[in-house]
């Protein structure tokens, strides 16, 4: 409505800006061969059609259209024939539309008829009836009303569907409007130009977001951390069985005491493929290397079916906005390299198995995305019609970053919807605002053909005396001195910028401005005039600002150069250039095809050599300064730079474990791993601080919080050493610092994948931290520890305690000792006359435990070895083949007097008595690592020293 408003404004004002302007309107002599001017019949059909008035010819006309539009309108489209239009049989309102067609149509014949008596048919001058398009139209119209009363024609509906062009025809009795109309029409040529600059546009921005978003709009929560394999008896996610077993895989399992989606039988990709179930974003992987590079394995990863939104990879450095809620895990049906995962079958889902993360409502089924060249110019074109954009956006700000998704989503509708509607607007209204052209007289006429004939001339002379000239400068009789040259060269430009002046010269005679002496000529234009002589032509656009005395100076190898990259075959060999580097870049898809990829690097290479070889034959030709006087040549030189950044990116930076000799050294490797353990390693913990949260939780009067107090004092000791010895071997392996002994072992053990020794005992012997001989379990215990701490000091003590986190367990189950004995100092209870009271509940999972039991901890991360676990009958059963260790329920310990634990033990153990299970600190049984037992109840008849001939005991470490 607005784009109307503005444009009839334009016309309404145009109009009356040209009202003066009247133009004779003759007709021809006979009209169908029949009536003359003098025919009495067509003076009175011409009187009819030029009648003026309010009940003129074309007002009646007009309002029989309106009621022909409205009554057309109202059709009652409850009664109907068989192929769909009114009937009007049972419909008041279709039998009145039925016999209003009958008089319409003799309205619009007895219209016609008028008009070719009075104006003619189809022959004669420009004012016979057909001449004019709208009447042409209203021609159509009337010829398939008639044909649609004939009842033999087949089809009936497709000639109906003319009636439809009646309210059209009013716009021929408006002249605003039909000049409005006419300018639209006429404006569509000069449209073309806007729309290729649009789908540049949109290939521009789908290329940039291939490059920036290509595959991770496949990332969804998942409600198991891993694949899994598609169970043989249940192909079909729409049957009942399907829901039991994603309900089997999220349940623990009472013979491993883990979920049953990590027991081997359910996992995908086992330890034996050389992955673990967590390593699903393993960034060392090549495309070649990674273990799901075998053509799809017949697996799946469910998705969770309530969540439909893109999520943020573990590997996505971009930090997306969107994380998978506690027990769902964001994952793609893609790895990280674009390998497919899973075999392209219909089943499970009914369509392609690939297809599963997006072939879902929320993510539009997977056809708005950046996989490919078709799918991104989808998806922008979808933008710019500011139809669904925000969806498309909210996907990339979810999965890969919000700011760069805001960006390029509302840089796109600004330039592709706004600024390209400006551009419509313009060249409408450029249309539209167009002045009437005036009808010319005869004296007009001879006098513009009088001043064509002198501009030949003058055209004619100009090139004679520049062909004088090039015979001049080719036979070599140009001066030698630096001035005589610069001379001649000035006065062929002055000759061939006259020649092109005359040729310039509208059609009105006006001369365009002229460049006046020599002095005044631009440095560009005289360039161009030495480039013409060589192309008999005076095109030289690509030259930027040479000054003739340069010219005249330089080498003729630097003239060849300009001479080149000034003629239209090295911009037409250049355009071509760009346009299959254009082709290459959309050739991009994910995934990748190997081959496919391996033919596009070295086409993109071949392309980037040929930009390199131009940008150095501007630089040389034009010299930087002329060069860089054009905006777009800095452009071109700035991608050109970045390309050749590229490539010695590319040259210098090989992978690692690549083959001949190049790769990084083991020193690299080792700073590397150092830097990132510092950016992981847990902030210092600072004593006046935590002694005032201790304070906060009790004091140091309260047993645990003197033990927390310990840990943390002796955890600060090794996140210092740690952060010191990081440090130190960063600079030692620059050169800064000298390399100790030390240093060195440290660099040895990182390099071998294993935790410094220094790291794990003192220079005496004793255990400084924890004994785990690889660095990444070690330094994952270490970000644990010391997660268990801050949250106990910061909030408040834990429901569950890993006891596998402190550095001195006993010390804790001592303190915790002590508690129970103060609580129950009335009943004059006495710190050696107490002993550990243990029970293992029903809890599975630490995570399900809600509060802190009433008296006592709750100690979680055992694992028992030499049996299994019951949790039916809660007692020791015999192990699973192949399973060396369960996990044991979070254990309940607290503390009671002997007398009293001694009954308790043997009314819950009658009748064989319970088997004492040793809990050690780690693998090796000594008593140097062993912290207490717990009473453990034997399975079956087997009495207890069944277990301990198995050798069967509780371990905080596996390792």
């Amino acid at each position: 409505l607005a784009l109307s408003s503005s444009l009839d404004y334009l016309v309404r004002r145009k109009l009356t800006q040209t009202r003066t302007l009247t133009l004779q309107v003759t007709y021809v002599d006979r009209a169908l061969f029949v009536f003359d001017e003098t025919n009495p019949l067509r003076a009175k059909c011409l009187e009819i059609v030029n009648s003026k008035g309010t009940f003129c010819f074309d007002n009646i006309i007009l309002i029989f259209i309106a009621l022909n539009s409205i009554l057309t309108a109202m059709a009652d489209y409850e009664n109907v024939d068989d192929d769909g239009n009114p009937e009007p049989n049972g419909s008041a309102r279709n039998t009145i539309i039925y016999v209003s067609e009958f008089i319409f149509l003799v309205v619009y014949t007895g219209e016609f008829l008028i008009k070719i008596i009075a104006f003619g048919f189809a022959w004669g001058n420009d004012n016979v009836y057909l001449k004019d398009p709208w009447n042409v139209l209203d021609f159509i119209t009337v010829i398939a009303s008639y044909l649609a009363l004939d009842p033999t024609l087949p089809n009936l509906s497709a000639i109906r569907t003319f009636r439809a062009f009646r309210p059209l025809r009013s716009v021929n009795r408006f002249p605003g409007l039909k000049r409005l109309v006419t300018a639209l029409l006429d404006s569509l040529v000069g449209l073309v130009d806007v729309v290729l600059l649009l789908l540049f546009l949109l290939l521009i921005y789908s290329i940039l977001g291939m490059q920036l978003f290509q595959g991770l709009q496949h990332a969804r929560c998942r409600v198991v951390p891993h694949p899994v394999i598609v169970p043989s008896d249940c192909t079909d996610v729409t049957n009942e069985c399907w829901g039991q077993y994603l309900d089997m895989l999220t349940t623990v399992n009472a013979t491993t005491s883990d979920y049953n989606y990590n027991h081997p039988a359910y996992i995908c990709l086992t330890k034996d493929d050389g992955v673990t179930p967590e390593d699903n974003f393993d960034l060392d992987w090549t495309k070649d290397s990674s273990p799901w590079n075998v053509g799809g394995l017949d697996c799946v990863w469910p998705e969770d079916a309530d969540d439909e939104r893109v999520c943020s990879l573990p590997n996505n450095n971009l930090n997306g906005d969107y994380t998978c809620p506690s027990q769902r895990w964001c994952g793609s049906n893609y790895d990280d390299q674009g390998n497919r995962r899973f075999k392209e079958v219909d089943y499970p889902y009914g369509f392609n198995r690939m297809n599963s993360g997006t072939y879902v409502a929320g993510l539009n089924f997977g056809i708005t995305n950046f996989d490919n060249i078709f799918s991104a110019l989808l998806s922008c074109f979808q933008a710019v019609t500011m139809e669904g954009w925000t969806d498309i956006m909210y996907q990339i700000q979810d999965g890969v970053n919000g700011p760069i998704g805001s960006i390029f989503f509302v840089s796109l509708i600004v330039i592709g919807s706004f600024v390209m509607l400006s551009l419509v607007l313009a060249v409408v209204e450029e249309q539209v605002a167009s002045p009437l052209v005036p009808v010319k007289t005869e004296e007009q006429i001879q006098k513009e053909k009088e001043d064509a004939t002198v501009r030949r001339n003058r055209r004619t002379a100009s090139m004679a005396e520049m062909a004088v000239l090039k015979k001049r400068l080719s036979t070599a009789k140009i001066h030698t001195s630096p001035k005589g040259k610069r001379e001649e060269l000035a006065e062929v430009a002055e000759v061939a910028e006259s020649a092109e002046s005359a040729d310039a010269e509208g059609e009105d005679g006006e001369k365009p401005p002229t460049l006046g002496t020599k002095r005044s000529m631009s440095k560009l234009q005289i360039a161009a005039k030495i480039v013409a002589l060589n192309e008999t032509t005076t095109k030289s656009t690509r030259l930027s600002i040479v000054t003739a005395e340069t010219l005249a100076d330089e080498p003729a190898l630097r003239m060849w150069v300009i001479t080149i990259i000034g003629s239209d075959l090295f911009a037409n060999f250049m355009n071509l250039v760009i346009l299959v580097n254009t082709i290459v870049l959309a050739m991009d898809k994910y995934p990748v095809d190997e081959d496919e990829e391996a033919t596009l690097d070295v086409v993109n290479m071949v392309l980037t050599f040929i930009f390199i070889i131009e940008f150095a034959m501007m630089i040389y030709g034009l010299g930087p300064k002329g060069y860089c006087a054009d905006r777009f040549n800095i452009f071109d030189g700035f991608i050109v730079l970045v390309s050749i950044l590229e490539l010695l990116i590319g040259l210098f930076d090989k992978p690692k474990g690549g083959g001949g000799g190049g790769g990084v050294s083991r020193e690299e490797v080792v700073y590397q791993k150092c830097g990132d353990f510092l950016d992981r390693l847990p902030e210092d913990y600072v004593e006046d601080s935590y002694k005032q949260k201790i304070q906060r939780l009790g004091g140091l009067s309260v047993p645990l919080n003197i033990f927390l107090f310990q840990e943390i004092q002796r955890l600060q000791k090794v996140i210092a050493l740690v952060r010191f010895q990081m440090t130190q071997l960063q600079l030692a392996i620059r050169g800064e610092v000298v390399m100790t002994e030390a240093l060195q072992d440290a660099l040895d053990s990182i390099s071998d994948g294993a935790a410094p020794k220094r790291w794990i005992f003192t220079i005496a012997g004793d255990e400084f931290s924890w004994i785990l001989g690889a660095i990444g379990m070690w330094f994952t215990s270490l970000q644990d520890r010391d997660r268990q701490n801050r949250k106990w000091l910061n909030e408040d003590r834990p429901n569950s305690y890993c006891l596998t986190y402190f550095f001195n367990p006993n010390g804790f189950l001592t303190a915790m000792k002590q508690e129970v004995t103060r609580r129950h100092k009335g009943e004059n209870w006495a710190l050696d006359d107490v002993v550990y009271r243990c029970e293992v509940t029903t809890t599975e999972r630490f995570e399900s435990v809600r509060a802190p039991p009433p008296e006592g901890v709750y100690v979680h991360g055992l694992s028992l070895e030499g049996g299994a676990w019951s949790r039916g009958d809660v007692c020791l059963i015999e192990s699973t083949p192949k399973v060396l260790y369960v996990q044991l329920p979070v254990l309940h310990v607290s503390a009671l007097t002997k007398t009293e634990e001694s009954k308790r033990q043997r009314e819950y153990f009658k009748p064989n008595g319970a088997f004492h299970c040793p809990v050690y600190k780690y693998k090796s049984r000594t008593d140097r690592f062993f912290i207490f037992k717990v009473p453990l109840k034997p399975g079956g008849s087997r009495p207890p020293s069944h277990w301990t001939l198995r050798g069967t005991g509780l371990l905080c470490n596996k390792e």
